[in-house]
Order: structure tokens, then sequence, then C-alpha cells
């Protein structure tokens, strides 16, 4: 089975919601706890869900003309389990739409573990060959 969502070296582990109060995308927003993971393997929940949110996603892109070929997209990355969803989602629309894909992180300096969660980003996104733009301040 193909599900082509997501690197087998990545474990987006989601906390199953049997209820799906609200619908497949606040489940998966409310419950989605990602954490990198050398070596783990995604269970099938995960890519059912992230199927069927991809599913939705896509349809509504397509539907409303949101995101056109050649179109630049430029994602607020914080790195938090919200903008790791929308990064897959946009990731995976590539193969659909041909557009360029962004993400912009912001390093406030505020939290002691910034410049830790700021490599992570880089690692992220360098990993998967998306452009990463970053800005900073004290």
């Amino acid at each position: 089975m193909d599900f082509g969502l997501l690197p087998l070296d990545l474990i987006v582990i989601i906390e199953y919601n049997e209820r799906f109060n609200g619908g497949v995308a606040q489940s998966a927003e409310q419950s989605a706890h990602i954490r990198y993971v050398v070596g783990s393997s995604p269970s099938a929940a995960i890519f059912f869900i992230m199927k069927i949110l991809y599913t939705l996603f896509l349809e509504s892109i397509k539907k409303n003309h949101l995101i056109q070929d050649h179109d630049t997209i430029i994602l607020g990355f914080s790195g938090g389990k919200d903008s790791v969803t929308l990064f897959y989602l946009l990731e995976k629309l590539k193969n659909d739409i041909d557009f360029h894909f962004i993400a912009a992180y912001f390093n406030h300096k505020i939290r002691t573990d910034s410049n830790e969660e700021e490599e992570w980003i880089k690692n992220f996104c360098n990993a998967r060959g998306i452009e990463l733009v970053i800005g900073t301040k004290n």
C-alpha cells in the first residue's frame, strides 16, 4: 500500500480520536503530536487521517482555485503541530500543482530552546528540499 505522504523515518503520532468531533481536520489538528524519530514507522491511523485530510485539502484548493500553477506559497512555519501538518499537505500538493513552496520562520529569541528549534526547522526543511527563509530579532 503506497500512501506517499510521509517518509518512513518520520513518525507522526496521532492520538486517534474515534469520535471525530468537529470533523477530520479538527480531529487531526487537535490530536496531532509531531516528533522526528529516526527509524520509526507511522501507524495506519496516521496515514488514514492524513489521506482523508489531504483529499479534502486538495478538493478545496482546486474547487476554489486557491493555488494555481506557478504561484509562490510562503508558509509561516513555527515547527508546531499545525504548521508541520500544513507543511506536509503543501509538500504533497506539489505533486498535483506546480507551485513554488517556501517556509518562513522567525526566531524571536524569547525561549531558551529557540536556537535548538531553529536548527530543527533548518534540518527539517533541508531534508525535504524546501526553501527556508529565517528572520530573527532579540
